[in-house]
């Protein structure tokens, strides 16, 4: 019997396909659950070491030895007319068959439905939702680096459902905030973990690696609003800052503003032209239209199959009172690019509504950031154009300095894919 023959009758081609396909599978789900608890990237070395160890060792043994009905033994022991080889072969057939089965469903379904869930580049803050906050930032301080963290307000109203009110003016201070160069700005996702803690201001901002923070609370009671809002110093525990405003509704634009000028004045930021005009500008002036996107926004960073459904009829009707608001239709885009994630809905129905929307955004406004996140997500996600999302997520890099957020999804899509040629 020729050497090859025999390999085929100790069944080691059988191992070998065996052991490949098995350890495969074993190697998406290892990165998939890593990569949901941000697990440093060594883990998943070793694991593709020990993996690649074990192959000789999956063959050898099945070279050397052989199952029989009285357990494993060395081959040469056994009796060759008395060998069940065949039938051993015959069940490692159908285990085989079983294996690719279990890798052609996994693959459809990274294609199709968006296996990746939590662990794959998703638009804005999602990726981050599992880690800690000190995880989130991983930042390395840099000396005379301008740094403040934007808590969320609290809602100070009579009536609780108003809270996506101030959660959302807190966000858009810090997304006013994070277009500043030279000044570092903790993500949503790391601020907002600290929504209703009882830690000290102090504590914090030393979680948060920042020297300082900004935090307010909101009352809107009809078509008034009361806003109040203080700049601490971490490392002194002094107000640098603070201000009431006690305004109409429609001048809340003017209160986001007189809050940011005030904010980077008292850091003693150093403002371009650019930079100085950025702080004003605003994508409507249609107050029932911001209304609706804070609506939109607050239900879809709360991540689940209802609130994303939920977060496009606001959003919806927020371009339909203002076809021009951009940050609007930058919003519906992330919100039905993270539809298929949640299985809320088809990919064929929502990517494509997704990218429209972004399109749109990015037509009144090329330098919309967060358009620009939603249209990197799908394109690394369902169009598998790495080197397009790529380039979007460095634009929004610049456009927003302060965002550490960007540079991390960035490294993680360079890390799963390979860097740009």
């Amino acid at each position: 019997m020729s050497f090859f023959e025999e390999l085929k009758r100790r069944n080691v081609f059988r191992v070998a396909i065996g052991y490949v396909i098995t350890a495969w599978l074993l190697l998406q789900v290892v990165d998939l659950v890593l990569e949901n608890i941000d697990a440093p990237s060594w883990i998943m070395q070793v694991f593709m070491l020990a993996l690649a160890i074990g192959f000789p060792l999956a063959v050898f043994f099945a070279w050397a030895f052989v199952m029989t009905p009285d357990g494993v033994k060395l081959e040469k022991d056994v009796d060759r007319s008395q060998s069940v080889t065949r039938k051993t072969g015959q069940k490692m057939n159908r285990n085989i068959i079983i294996a690719l089965g279990l890798v052609v469903g996994f693959l459809l379904l990274d294609r199709f439905v968006g296996m990746e869930g939590s662990g794959s580049i998703a638009p804005d803050t999602v990726e981050l939702k599992n880690a800690s906050a000190h995880e989130q930032l991983n930042l390395t301080p840099v000396s005379n680096e301008i740094s403040v963290a934007v808590l969320p307000f609290i809602n100070m109203s009579d009536d609780k459902q108003n809270e996506y009110f101030s959660d959302g003016i807190s966000e858009e201070l810090l997304n006013v905030l994070v277009r500043v160069e030279g000044l570092r700005v903790p993500s949503r996702t790391s601020s907002f973990t600290f929504k209703g803690s009882d830690k000290k201001v102090t504590e914090i901002g030393k979680e948060l690696q920042v020297d300082h923070i900004l935090e307010g609370s909101v009352r809107k009671a009809g078509n008034r609003i009361r806003v109040t809002a203080q700049l601490i110093d971490i490392n002194t525990d002094t107000h640098l800052w603070s201000e009431t405003y006690t305004r109409e509704l429609d001048d809340i634009f003017a209160v986001q503003d007189e809050i940011a000028q005030a904010i980077v004045s008292a850091l003693k930021v150093t403002l371009t032209g650019a930079e100085e005009k950025s702080l004003s500008q605003h994508s409507t002036t249609n107050v029932e239209a911001y209304n609706k996107y804070l609506l939109g926004v607050h239900l879809w960073n709360q991540r689940s199959i209802e609130s994303l459904l939920g977060a496009t009829k606001p959003l919806l009707e927020a371009v339909e009172l203002d076809p021009g608001f951009d940050k609007a239709w930058a919003a519906l885009a992330n919100a039905y690019a993270l539809i298929p994630e949640y299985r809320a809905g088809p990919i064929k129905e929502f990517i494509p509504m997704g990218r429209e929307a972004a399109e749109k955004a990015l037509a009144l406004n090329p330098d919309s950031a967060r358009a620009l996140t939603a249209l990197a997500y799908i394109k690394a996600q369902y169009e598998y154009d790495i080197t397009g999302a790529m380039t979007d997520y460095e634009k929004a890099m610049e456009l927003e300095p302060g965002n550490n957020t960007y540079a991390q999804r960035l490294e993680r899509i360079v890390k799963k894919y390979g860097v740009r040629e």
